[in-house]
């Protein structure tokens, strides 16, 4: 269990969610200043353009080797509670991340949708203290445990609401509705947005020339693809076999075959310019998988397909191993790959040459400014915002911006059993 992405913990046990106090609605509130236009970093335009946050201070509170990590948002406390960012409270589990033409911030917090504003504030855009389904005005809607978001170029919301197996959106006109799946009905089947069901929905991209969603669920069948415009559904990986037994295992080749994958994805991200997805093959196989149109290959990772000690290891393609990992950002310009893999991140480029990022303080696989880095967004090039809400980071925060170099990223090459 201890290897399960931390937004999906808790999945399908009611027990897990804590009551709390609702925190100040404000579901849409005008920032101080206007801040340059952006996108989502996985969208087909590429980079965002950067979003400034004036209220961190431009001294980071660490640097070393050109890069510098600033503490953004969230105390150490558990809760929730809106207001100035570093004043903030989240819960235990955020989810992906995702920002607007305005470069505000969503942030996945189980059963609430916050924002945090390019002026410092955090606010409730939607949801409640409370697991529940109910669509509608923001304010009012209600949500089981919101996984991940991504945004299309209208600023358009399209949200895994986890453990009610849906899909919700979330429209310029703060309107929730169900983009596809009948909420609190689990199930397994393809077609009309009213027909079918889903498992666990845990992660999704959006591919805006395609015109699909691209979800990925915790269960038996691992990918899906919605299309935008109609809702439909259609399964693209299950791992079952001919007589309904599951398959786990590692190796190259069409979607359509058995044995493809381990038994649990996590983390998926996507290059607008190719557009190849990447996702995290954990559980079983360690490794960084590319799909191209319905095939898959191995960028990066051994896949050993059995159970074996995790180790941290640097190297190319399948001489590397991760031991960690948890969440994947694409980055447009560097023509690489960022992954939270344990207390570190590590890059991972298109022909799978795997490097530590060589953080302030690092020391080999273990970086002592965090504990465990669960979600990844990359800004722009020059800015990446890294999730740890353990409650044990020496920033004493929960989200930390990264601020990265114009030129080559400095690097350590690590080889350690973890």
């Amino acid at each position: 269990m201890n290897r399960i992405h931390v937004t999906v913990i808790c999945l399908g046990f009611t027990a897990c969610q804590p009551v709390l106090p609702n925190p100040t609605f404000s579901p849409n509130p005008s920032p101080v200043f206007s801040a340059p236009s952006a996108q989502h970093s996985q969208t087909p335009s590429g980079q965002p353009s950067p979003s400034p946050f004036p209220f961190a201070t431009d001294s980071p509170a660490f640097s070393a080797n050109g890069i510098g990590v600033t503490p953004l948002a969230g105390k150490q406390i558990w809760g929730y509670k809106d207001g100035p960012a570093l004043e903030a409270q989240f819960g235990d589990a955020i989810g992906k991340l995702c920002q607007d033409s305005k470069g505000n911030i969503y942030i996945p917090d189980r059963t609430y949708l916050r924002k945090l504003s390019p002026d410092g504030q955090v606010t409730t855009v939607a949801g409640g203290a409370t697991m529940g389904f109910q669509n509608g005005a923001a304010k009012d809607a209600r949500f089981s445990f919101i996984s991940a978001c991504v945004i299309d170029r209208e600023d358009n919301l399209y949200l895994t609401d986890a453990t009610n197996f849906c899909i919700r959106k979330l429209n310029r006109s703060d309107q929730v509705s169900t983009l596809a799946g009948r909420c609190s009905q689990y199930g397994e089947s393809d077609g009309e947005p009213n027909t079918a069901r889903f498992q666990a929905v845990r992660d999704l991209i959006i591919d805006e020339n395609k015109g699909n969603l691209i979800v990925i669920e915790e269960g038996r069948i691992l990918l899906r693809k919605i299309n935008l415009n109609s809702g439909y559904v259609q399964t693209l990986y299950d791992r079952r076999n001919a007589l309904g037994q599951d398959t786990v295992g590692f190796a190259d080749g069409s979607l359509e075959n058995k044995g493809i994958f381990g038994s649990s994805l996590l983390g998926i991200t996507f290059d607008p310019e190719s557009t190849n997805y990447y996702v995290g093959d954990f559980d079983e196989n360690h490794a960084i998988r590319q799909i191209k149109d319905s095939s898959v290959s191995t960028l990066a990772g051994k896949g050993a397909s059995q159970t074996r000690p995790s180790e941290y290891i640097d190297g190319q393609g399948k001489n590397a191993d991760f031991a960690r990992m948890y969440d994947l950002a694409f980055d447009s310009n560097r023509k690489l790959i960022f992954v939270a893999d344990g207390s570190s991140i590590r890059t991972v480029t298109l022909d799978g040459k795997v490097r530590t990022l060589n953080l302030p303080e690092q020391s080999g696989y273990q970086n002592p400014l965090f504990n465990s880095i669960h979600s990844l967004f990359l800004q722009n090039s020059n800015t990446l915002i890294v999730v740890d809400n353990s409650n044990k980071t020496k920033g004493k925060a929960v989200f930390y911006r990264i601020s990265l170099p114009d030129g080559p990223l400095p690097e350590i090459l690590t080889r350690e059993p973890y």
